[in-house]
């Protein structure tokens, strides 16, 4: 990523200021996977999922460890690369008056046109025939032993799957596979946005009131691009089929809106210490370029297929931005400069809500056969709301002797109520929360600030959310993360003044993240994301 920046300020008088700012930003990215199967005979498949880490078995257990009952071998490559770009402006002027309620004037403008393009080759598969030194590997290791997964299975010799090239070589591949028109789509957006505010202070009347209110108008050109495929099958003469050549066209759409956000912004102070605040505002959030990409590639089944389901995954260029609408209040008393209790309360109305949902579509390929596709996507739902409430304290004990008085505490508590039309018509869920909210969730900081030392260790834990309402081979159903808290650390010495060392630790506690399939008998993932430790050591001038 290649980042340039520019600010300028200028103030010509003392009641005007102009700000400029200028940005180019630019990323570049490659991406490779590579998959290596080893096949062996039909067998059963036995799992355990009643605790936390399921466990999976086959029988009898010899069908995973004996070399001799394998005798084909699959590759699969793919490589992608993708630029992003972003050119962007902003003007700003600020009027202060310096006398009255009204305290200033504020105005700007902001320009940004931002463009992504992605070429992929697809995923090319390649087989062969024969054991190929085939040799065990031991998984009693997997998941730092935690894991019961078969013990040892078969697979292909680790020296060749950990080198790209020796992998060509054993399955007679002369190189990479070459990147096809298909494999490409591209997006571009550009954003014109004015605003206006005014900035107001009543205590020249005697009203201890404060705030602003403004109005933003944003307008949107948005153009995506990509290419509908089809992998059909062909009959060979024997009467079998095979896969034939990739079919595509082109596809591109275009849109544009003009969107007004409004917002205001009020503070009264009660007391010197003791204030309340309300706002109301509307947002914006527009639909993400992956969200967008309108690319879809469907393979034709062959005979062994026909009786499976078939599945796609594909972005929805018809995707409108969501709107909110926001009420936000808030209590807050300050019984020192850094110490303070508050409460808040909040409600959102959300317009156009964007989630994942499965549609069955019926596709026809070249040879006249008709297969339904489960294709998982993006779409605009119904209306979707969120209320809550959150509690904040931060205090010093800075009336302890020394050296504790420099121990401190942080901790909020957040409650949210959110719901929206599940993509699911039928079934065990038929309504879910918001992606990725959890009704509650709280963070604990235990603090240290003493001299050139600095400590925080913190603990934060949400309760259950949806990932996504629906995916590829979830039928239909949403994806849940169960509870979680983890648990980090960091530490900071400042030498000097100007030269300071740092220790940050992640995941202290080695949380366990669990997922389940709509209800919690229907298991998905056990991850850990390992413990970590990070050192810095930085320096300003």
């Amino acid at each position: 990523t290649t980042d340039y920046s520019l600010k300028a300020h200028w103030t010509p008088t003392s009641n005007l200021e102009v700000t400029a700012d200028g940005q180019y930003i630019r990323s570049d990215t490659s991406q490779s996977n590579f998959i290596v199967l080893t096949n062996g005979p039909a067998t059963v498949f036995q799992q355990n999922v009643s605790g936390d880490v399921a466990s999976f078995s086959t029988i009898p257990a010899s069908q995973t460890t004996n070399a001799a009952l394998y005798s084909n071998n699959g590759f699969l490559d793919d490589f992608s690369k993708s630029v992003g770009e972003e050119k962007s402006g902003r003007l700003d002027i600020k009027y202060s008056f310096d006398t009255g309620v009204l305290k200033s004037l504020r105005a700007g403008f902001r320009y940004t046109d931002r463009t992504n393009s992605t070429r992929d080759t697809g995923y090319r598969y390649s087989s062969i025939n024969g054991r190929g030194g085939l040799e065990n590997y031991d998984l009693s290791n997997i998941f730092r032993g935690d894991a019961n997964v078969f013990g040892s299975v078969v697979t292909f010799p680790l020296e060749t799957i950990g080198n790209y090239a020796n992998t060509l070589s054993a399955f007679g591949l002369s190189g990479a596979p070459p990147f096809l028109p298909s494999g490409s789509n591209a997006q571009s957006q550009q954003t014109y946005a004015g605003y206006g505010a005014a900035y107001f202070d009543a205590s020249p009347w005697s009203i201890p009131l404060d705030g602003n209110i403004g109005v933003r108008i944003v307008k949107t050109d948005l153009g995506v691009s990509g290419y509908y495929q089809q992998v059909p099958q062909i009959a060979q003469p024997d009467g079998s089929t095979a896969t034939g050549d990739p079919q595509y066209a082109a596809i591109a759409f275009q849109d544009s809106y003009t969107k007004l956000l409004s917002s205001l912004n009020l503070r009264y102070h009660l007391t010197d210490a003791l204030q309340l605040r309300l706002a109301a505002s509307t947002n914006l959030s527009a639909p993400t370029f992956s969200q967008l990409n309108p690319s879809l590639t469907l393979t034709e089944p062959g005979p062994s297929q026909h009786a499976e389901i078939h599945t796609a995954t594909g972005g929805n260029p018809l995707l409108k931005p969501m709107t909110s609408r926001n009420l936000d209040a808030s209590l807050e008393w300050y019984f020192s400069d850094h110490e303070y209790v508050s409460v808040a309360g909040f409600y959102k109305k959300v317009n156009g809500y964007i989630q994942t949902a499965i549609t069955p579509r019926d596709i026809t390929f070249p040879d006249g056969k008709t297969y339904t596709y489960q294709v998982t996507s993006y779409t605009n739902a119904a209306d979707a709301e969120v209320k809550g409430a959150e509690f904040s304290f931060q205090q010093f004990f800075d009336f302890l002797p020394d050296p504790f008085d420099g121990l401190g505490l942080q901790a909020n508590f957040t409650y949210v109520d959110s719901q929206a039309p599940s993509p699911a018509t039928s079934g065990p869920v038929t309504s879910v929360p918001l992606e990725l909210l959890s009704r509650y969730s709280y963070n604990l900081v235990g603090i240290y600030e003493k001299g050139p030392l600095s400590l925080r260790l913190a603990y934060n834990w949400r309760s259950k959310f949806v990932e996504t309402t629906a995916g590829v081979g979830t039928g239909n159903l949403p994806i849940f993360d169960q509870p979680y808290g983890q648990l980090d650390g960091s530490l900071t010495y400042q030498a000097t003044e100007h030269v300071s060392f740092g220790i940050d630790a992640r995941n202290i506690n080695n949380a366990l993240k669990l997922s389940y399939f709509g209800i919690t008998t229907r298991p998905r993932t056990a991850t850990i994301s390992d413990r970590r430790l990070s050192f810095t050591a930085r320096v300003t001038y």
